[in-house]
């Protein structure tokens, strides 16, 4: 409560000369009235200090007796309405006083029962303030735990981005191979079909030709031969009588006749052996196209699981970038926790008492 404002005695003489002029008596209510408030006991004091002041003027031996017993009969006879107002405003004062102890007695009881639920309800902050620094001590391990395991998750990214980077460079390179190697292996099947195409055309042109000439040949021989026969005819005829031209005559057709036949058969052996190399010729040939052809199925094979392997490497970075994605995601929501975990802890705790935030104050008090 407010301290009653300090009243001086000049102050009190001056309000109750005030009253007195104004033909009112000084009483204690309307002193105080007059003065703005004050203690009983000071305005008591100063009261009957200003009664004695007034009783030894009354005294002064300069009155006539008529006058100083009339002054007298009025002030006995207002100090008597004065002292019955004041006791009744004293009677009243106390009354006041006492209902106001009895209501800061209460106020002082509710005050220190709220004082109690405050203590508890710090006790229980305090409590709870624990468990959440504990909680955040794990959250902070766990956010520590994170960020190693994506510093780790990204220089495993960077090593399998730089793996990638080799392998697209392998990739372009044997692509270039490839590439190179169907064209090569599309030119030399090329030049091999025109090779063999061509050599194919060569021995049949000159198996015809062979064959042609060994026919005119043969020809040739049957033609002489018929000539020898019937030349030997008409000798035979012209010497049908020896025995020995008749004969002679048939060995040498016969020895005619076999070397003709050796001739042609010499002939064909040279043919079928020429035939034959011409023949291993278009083996080779063909032999080098299916060995072209086989590379370039292998190069082709390559270049494709090579796309396949560049595929699969792009689904791992794609994972990859995925988990590094959800460790963000995790990162960020531990900080989450950790920046919302006290001021959560602020809110359970603040309605359990609504003199909480009063209550280091009400310890001072």
């Amino acid at each position: 409560m407010p301290r009653p404002p300090t009243i001086s005695y000049d102050d009190f003489r001056a309000a109750a000369l005030a009253l007195m002029d104004a033909g009112q008596a000084p009483t204690f209510s309307l002193l105080r009235a007059k003065l703005g408030g004050g203690s009983y006991d000071v305005l008591r004091r100063y009261l009957d200090a200003f009664e004695r002041e007034k009783a030894a003027r009354l005294k002064t031996p300069a009155m006539p007796d008529d006058v100083l017993g009339g002054i007298q009969g009025w002030y006995e006879r207002i100090r008597e309405e004065a002292s019955t107002q004041a006791r009744a405003e004293l009677n009243a004062e106390f009354e006041l006083l006492a209902q106001q102890r009895a209501e800061f007695e209460a106020e002082r009881a509710r005050l220190r029962d709220a004082a109690r639920d405050a203590q508890r309800d710090l006790a229980r902050v305090e409590a709870d303030r624990a468990v959440l620094d504990a909680q955040l001590g794990q959250a902070r391990d766990a956010h520590a735990r994170t960020l190693g395991e994506l510093a780790a998750t990204r220089e495993e990214l960077a090593v399998e981005r730089e793996r990638g980077r080799q392998q697209r460079e392998q990739v372009d390179h044997l692509r270039a191979e490839v590439t190179q190697a169907g064209a090569a292996a599309a030119a030399g099947i090329a030049l091999a079909d025109g090779r063999a195409r061509s050599l194919e055309r060569t021995l049949l042109q000159r198996h015809d030709e062979a064959a042609e000439l060994w026919k005119a040949r043969l020809r040739e021989l049957e033609a002489a031969l018929r000539l020898v026969l019937e030349q030997q005819a008409r000798e035979s005829a012209q010497q049908a009588t020896s025995a020995e031209r008749a004969e002679a005559a048939r060995a040498a057709e016969r020895v005619l006749q076999e070397q003709a036949l050796a001739a042609i058969k010499s002939r064909q052996v040279a043919l079928e052996e020429q035939l034959q190399f011409r023949c291993c010729e278009l083996e080779e040939e063909r032999e080098a196209r299916r060995k072209v052809e086989t590379e370039w199925l292998l190069a082709r094979d390559a270049l494709a699981e090579s796309r396949i392997q560049a595929e699969q490497f792009g689904d791992l970075r794609t994972g990859i970038e995925l988990l590094t994605r959800m460790l963000m995601k995790s990162v960020d929501g531990k900080q989450q926790l950790v920046t919302d975990g006290p001021r959560q802890g602020a809110v359970q705790a603040g309605p359990a008492s609504p003199i909480a935030a009063t209550s280091p104050s009400t310890g001072n008090g």
